[in-house]
């Protein structure tokens, strides 16, 4: 029972650790908010809204863009655990400068704006106290900017009214957010290639497992060939050369991984040994 308890609670206190110290638990719950705003835009389907996640029109991505008869809206989420705080109400502050910039910069998007389409920026605010707040503190506007409690959120959509954009602005909108995305989707893709299955994430394993083992064997052969173990290091160093150029091509990526490793490390242990045997043996 000690030692069960031991292996549980041991990680479970590196864990909590590792998210106090390096701030994941803030960034955790940050996330959990953009799921919970995104939940509640995603009611306003009903009625003809349309809603889209984390678009990236530059660096920082706006969390939520909706569309829909009563208008464009670029939202921006954020959570904190002090609102009441200092901390908590430049956060606030930040907040409002960041989606006004987000929105902002929607309204200039070439597709938008020949359109005719000013997005509105709204701030949503989730966190512990908030509920206990004034309904009129609940939502307001600062700074031209609609500052909404994430418990007041249901209530605020509901009240938004109809006839602002006509069905072709929103079909146009839409339209031109969906093929964006998917334009970015395509280079994220391209640039950050995933594996789409485990058993190719076991093919490509044992595909580097097994370069690495031909790699080592190589190794034996050069040296077995040369009987030299600086002429052994130099044509291991050339061999490797090649890997490394082919690293960032996703096709022979694993391979040149594999190969390099193959050579590289114990090319390196070699080298190691040979140090050490170098200074120790005037010693002895």
């Amino acid at each position: 029972m000690v030692i069960g308890a031991f292996l549980v609670a041991l990680p479970s206190a590196v864990w909590v650790l590792t998210m106090q110290f390096t701030g994941t638990a803030p960034v955790m719950m940050g996330d959990e908010a953009e799921q919970w705003t995104a939940t509640e835009l995603r009611r306003l389907s009903r009625r003809g809204w349309r809603v889209i996640n984390h678009v990236a029109l530059r660096e920082d991505d706006i969390d939520h863009v909706l569309v829909g008869p009563g208008g464009a809206y670029a939202v921006e989420t954020k959570w904190s655990s002090s609102w009441s705080t200092s901390y908590g109400r430049d956060r606030v502050l930040e907040g409002i400068e960041q989606v006004r910039a987000n929105a902002r910069l929607l309204k200039l998007w070439h597709p938008l704006k020949q359109l005719a389409i000013t997005p509105q920026p709204v701030l949503v605010m989730w966190g512990p106290g908030l509920s206990k707040l004034n309904s009129q503190d609940r939502v307001r506007v600062v700074n031209e900017v609609t500052v909404v409690v994430g418990s007041a959120l249901r209530p605020w959509l509901r009240s938004l009214d109809n006839g602002v954009l006509s069905e072709q602005q929103i079909s146009g909108a839409w339209s031109a957010l969906e093929a964006h995305l998917e334009g970015r989707d395509r280079a994220d893709s391209a640039l950050h290639r995933v594996p789409t299955s485990v058993a190719e994430a076991v093919a490509r394993l044992a595909l580097a497992v097994g370069f690495a083992a031909f790699g080592i064997a190589a190794l034996g052969q050069i040296l077995n060939w040369t009987q030299s173990m600086p002429l052994t290091l130099s044509l291991a160093c050339a061999l490797t050369l090649p890997a490394g150029l082919l690293i960032p091509s996703p096709r022979w990526r694993w391979m040149a991984w594999g190969w390099g490793a193959g050579l590289g490390l114990p090319s390196a242990a070699l080298l190691a040994s040979e140090l050490v045997a170098f200074i120790v043996q005037p010693v002895l």
